[in-house]
């Protein structure tokens, strides 16, 4: 008896299959390319609100405490400054930040001075990191934590450890180049704050 295996057909009914999935794997290629392209001219122009306002009170902080808001879902951060941490910021060297006068940074007309903010005592940012856009959080003053220095008190983000003053300016020497983004604002000056508004 002669059994002879049927290997042709079955050699070409995988080359038939990988074909068949290689046209698929470039058909949801070309699809997600164009969903991005599209997605791209969809996009808000610069200038224009991109979030919902949002009212948010943060009245309750006392000086020298940060909190946690949610707009939109990006984190802000509301700070209350003492008027030590104001003094300190107004005195601090500018040859210890990389964007002293935040000229690469993206915050309102308003922002674009050494407290970063409409009034002295707060101090509003988007609390993601400039580098990898990781959490950033408050780290209080110490003797000797920032590079051998007294460390006056800051930010610094979950991930890479990048420094920030009071004033979300980042300081040099980090994986982060650019200022905490300051958010577009209106304030009464007693811890409410319009996200959004102008």
């Amino acid at each position: 008896m002669n059994l002879q295996t049927n290997q042709a057909p079955s050699t070409e009914l995988r080359r038939q299959r990988l074909r068949v999935a290689v046209k698929l794997m470039m058909l949801i290629a070309l699809a997600y390319a164009f969903v991005v392209l599209f997605s791209s001219f969809m996009t808000t122009q610069p200038g224009e609100k991109s979030y919902q306002s949002k009212q948010i009170d943060a009245s309750s902080l006392e000086p020298g405490q940060m909190d946690l808001f949610n707009w939109n879902g990006r984190p802000v951060l509301v700070f209350r400054r003492t008027a030590k941490q104001i003094l300190q910021l107004q005195q601090q060297a500018d040859t210890l930040l990389q964007d002293a006068d935040s000229a690469s940074s993206n915050q309102p007309s308003f922002a674009r001075d050494k407290l970063r903010s409409r009034h002295p005592e707060w101090f509003v940012a988007i609390a993601s990191g400039t580098d990898l856009n990781c959490n950033v959080g408050w780290l209080a003053e110490s003797d000797a934590l920032f590079k051998g220095a007294s460390w006056p008190g800051g930010f610094v983000d979950s991930c890479r450890g990048s420094r920030y003053d009071m004033a979300g300016r980042v300081y040099k020497g980090q994986n982060a180049r650019r200022n905490l983004a300051v958010p577009e604002y209106l304030s009464d000056g007693q811890g409410v704050f319009n996200l959004g508004a102008q």
